[in-house]
């Protein structure tokens, strides 16, 4: 026969679960928390037919340690000036990583950007997303499109098409 337990032993048996818990939970989330990035995004309407200008900015969370960029990752799947993977994404400290990316009207404006860090000889990886909000007031440039022409040359000035000029007179 198992004598009864006393109540006092119940309610520290399940208080010293309950920090054993969270205990393991802390310990396991903080490695997580420590590096990432912060991405934003603001958007322009370039056209009437709907052409995006997204100009993306990403912070290093770390003001002590570089970053390399792994990864980048668009729904449109086009292409983000000024962020290509193997960037090194700067110090907090020291500025931050800047791209454009053009996109048509009603595609996702978000970006996704995989961060290496290497710290006492350890990896850690972080993803992080971000999501442009659209400008009603801003006005954008439209894309650079190569001219299909030659450019047209500068005319030159011969020297017998300049103006004369009187020869210098010297008072009497």
């Amino acid at each position: 026969m198992n004598p009864p337990k006393s109540p006092f032993r119940r309610v520290a048996a399940i208080a010293a679960g309950a920090l054993i818990g969270l205990a393991g939970v802390a310990t396991v989330a903080t490695p997580a928390l420590a590096h990432h990035s912060n991405i934003s995004g603001t958007a322009c309407e370039t056209s009437e037919d709907g052409v995006y200008r997204v100009q993306w900015t990403v912070v290093n969370s770390e003001n002590d340690l570089d970053g390399t960029i792994t990864e980048v990752w668009t729904p449109s799947n086009t292409y983000v000036v000024g962020l290509p993977v193997g960037r090194t994404l700067p110090k907090s400290t020291e500025g931050k990583a800047v791209g454009v990316q053009y996109t048509a009207k009603g595609a996702a404006l978000d970006l996704k950007i995989t961060t290496e860090w290497t710290r006492d000889g350890r990896l850690h990886t972080n993803t992080a997303t971000g999501t442009a909000v659209l400008d009603q007031t801003c006005t954008a440039e439209p894309p650079a499109t190569p001219s299909p022409e030659a450019p047209t040359p500068t005319p030159t000035v011969t020297p017998s098409a300049q103006p004369s000029s009187p020869a210098p007179t010297t008072p009497a």
